[in-house]
């Protein structure tokens, strides 16, 4: 059975629509409708405009009626770059990098990515859960209605199935949207690093046992790779991403986070659907991103 919905008495609608993604100075193109009114059908926007003629509407005439009483109406939010799920914050390292520490030195000093994979191996699934079911919330109270959540902060197999199967079980319990992305080339995890095999066969990891078995489950949309010359440079971060295309999935890439380019010009070569990061990007890289239709993801928290 059908459902209808008929918002009114909004002060404001606010809305971006088109036909294509904007770009430059089209992005401060937004449009404000006083006086308007939204028809929703099964939850799809069937008509937005002026109130007086949405509501004229054959359809609005049988709706259910939600009066906003003077609130503004706007898009939802889109995060494109989270890590929903690990065991414990970084904040402390943010006042490291504002004394101008370098990311090595914060990773020699305990912190960084392993860090982070350490505790979150250690912490029960149903703390993970609860600690992710308080973020979701609060990005509902700031109007966030999806979120990309990416994994990495496993690196193993048992971990990294743990963190994707949370996002899935989440998604489905509440309303926000959750886009998963699986992030196993986040760093080489430390239990390989200390052997001359240890990259190649983590790799080798990655492509025979991880993408596959979380392709075979539907555990994540996305691949994602961090493409530095000192975590897995462009080589080895393409031929895990074209194992991840052979196996169904879309491609992000952790681009130019220290490197100028690197990342950036293999966004592009693969179609990838983002490039995040970017801090190191030099204007051919941009340009290589924005000739092959790749998203830019500026974005410099805790990696």
């Amino acid at each position: 059975m059908s459902t209808t919905l008929l918002i009114r008495g909004a002060s404001q609608i606010v809305t971006v629509g088109g036909r294509a993604p904007r770009r430059a100075q089209a992005l401060a193109d937004v449009a404000v409708l006083r006086d308007g009114a939204i028809l929703l059908l099964d939850g799809m926007i069937s008509a937005v405009g002026p109130a007086a003629k949405v509501e004229k509407l054959k359809e609005s005439k049988s709706a259910e009626l939600l009066d906003l009483d003077g609130r503004v109406v706007l898009p939802g939010f889109v995060d494109s770059h989270t890590h929903l799920i690990h065991a414990a914050s970084r904040v402390e390292e943010y006042e490291l990098k504002i004394q101008g520490v370098g990311y090595e030195e914060i990773a020699r000093k305990g912190g960084g990515i392993l860090n982070s994979v350490g505790k979150l191996r250690t912490t029960s699934s149903e703390d993970l859960k609860a600690r992710a079911q308080l973020f979701l919330e609060r990005f509902a109270e700031h109007g966030t209605t999806t979120i990309e959540a990416k994994s990495g902060y496993g690196l193993d197999l048992t971990s990294e199935l743990r963190i994707l199967s949370l996002h899935k079980e989440l998604s489905a319990e509440q309303p926000i949207e959750i886009v998963s992305t699986f992030l196993g080339a986040h760093v080489v995890p430390a239990e390989y690093r200390n052997k001359a095999s240890g990259t190649g066969d983590y790799l080798k990891l990655l492509e025979q046992e991880l993408l596959p078995e979380v392709a075979e489950n539907g555990l994540a949309e996305y691949c994602d790779v961090f493409c530095e010359p000192f975590v897995f440079p462009s080589e080895q971060a393409r031929r895990v991403l074209q194992t991840a295309r052979s196996l169904g999935f879309g491609l992000r890439v952790h681009a130019d986070q220290f490197t100028s380019d690197e990342g950036a010009k293999l966004a592009a070569s693969l179609g990838a659907s983002t490039a995040d990061h970017l801090e190191a990007t030099t204007v051919e890289g941009l340009t290589a991103l924005r000739d092959a239709n790749v998203q830019p993801v500026l974005h410099k928290p805790q990696v």
